[in-house]
């Protein structure tokens, strides 16, 4: 049986893949291949590549800083574009973090005036901050077995570890919104039912009835926050308030005019 991964040389791979191989192992794989520094992956199947298999490899292709080099009917070559000894890290993170920013700003706006095509934005972007992951990801792999382009980058063996925790926490927080707005699309498309029918009944009252009929919108939570940003959050029932009394204070301006019992 032929080796799946083939070391051809410091920078160059080959990755066997069955005819019959899932989409999301060979994404896997390409993405392993990529994130361990080698800048030409040539792909190879036995046969030829199915139609699914050829569109799996470009979309992770799309979310990589690669591009197809030579594409045959079974084989097919993916080259790194990008030089890792001009990036730089502190501006690549802070771009994930503008990105990861605007994209919460627009959730925000989206779930305040029930926009559907901005949340379809925030989703998008979402796409933005996997590429950059996946970029610093490898670019601080490679630094830490590379002294050379370390020093480059301007990173120690801390830092490395530390920009790559960040990075993934980055990455979570805009999955978590990506995941907010594909819920608040799926509300919007649900929007008339739900206001009707459960217009004066509590989230884990809708959530229970919706999860009866076989349907998921979103979690409770994300609910709770979609309502909270439109304000329909708040206390029911008529709440007594007692009115603020000031403290009475005692002055005197001169001798004599307070006395208090000891």
């Amino acid at each position: 049986m032929a080796r799946r991964i083939v070391h051809i040389s410091s920078n160059q791979t080959k990755l066997n893949i069955n005819s019959n191989e899932e989409i999301d192992m060979i994404q896997r794989r390409i993405i392993g291949c990529y994130l361990n520094g080698y800048d030409k992956i040539v792909v190879k199947s036995p046969k030829n590549f199915t139609r699914e298999q050829q569109d799996s490899i470009r979309t992770i292709v799309r979310s990589l800083y690669m591009r197809i080099f030579e594409s045959h009917a079974n084989q097919v070559t993916l080259q790194a574009f990008m030089d890792e000894s001009l990036a730089s890290v502190t501006s690549g993170v802070e771009r994930m973090h503008i990105i990861t920013f605007s994209m919460a700003k627009d959730v925000l706006n989206a779930m305040k005036n029930w926009d559907k095509e901005l949340a379809r934005s925030v989703i998008s972007l979402e796409e933005d901050v996997d590429q950059f992951l996946f970029f610093l990801t490898r670019l601080l792999r490679i630094a830490v077995y590379n002294p050379s382009l370390a020093r480059k980058l301007e990173v120690t063996m801390g830092d490395c570890f530390d920009y790559h925790l960040l990075v993934n926490r980055i990455e979570y927080v805009a999955d978590c919104l990506g995941d907010i707005a594909d819920a608040l699309i799926k509300l919007q498309e649900h929007r008339d039912m739900v206001s009707e029918e459960f217009m004066d009944k509590a989230p884990p009252e809708v959530y229970a009835a919706l999860l009866d009929r076989g349907q998921y919108l979103c979690s409770i939570r994300t609910m709770y926050r979609i309502l909270e940003v439109n304000q329909e959050v708040r206390e029911r029932r008529d709440q007594l308030r007692h009115p603020f009394y000031a403290k009475p204070e005692l002055l005197a301006t001169a001798p004599n005019q307070v006395l208090s019992k000891v």
